[in-house]
């Protein structure tokens, strides 16, 4: 029997770690996305972001603030893109 505790705590860990992992690159990948736009352009983005989109989608139910902002700054920074675009 305690050896399979030990089992089980182990597979946790490993879980717990996997999930910090897939937490982190979610995030950085929030955070990269806004400078992204801003180099490449809302339209050559827009194929990546529908892409990213889900992802953010599913972190939104644990972490609403952060999804929140990470949408507002990548489609502010389209939207300033953009308008450079046509005012230029």
């Amino acid at each position: 029997m305690a050896c399979q505790d030990d089992e089980d705590e182990d597979e946790d860990t490993e879980d717990g770690e996997q999930a910090e992992h897939d937490c982190a690159l979610v995030e950085s990948a929030g955070e990269l996305m806004p400078r992204i736009v801003k180099l490449i352009g809302g339209p050559t983005f827009a194929p990546y972001f529908n892409e990213l989109l889900p992802e953010l989608l599913k972190r939104l139910v644990s972490d609403i603030v952060y999804c929140v902002g990470t949408l507002y700054q990548t489609v502010f920074v389209t939207l300033i893109v953009i308008a450079a675009i046509f005012f230029i």
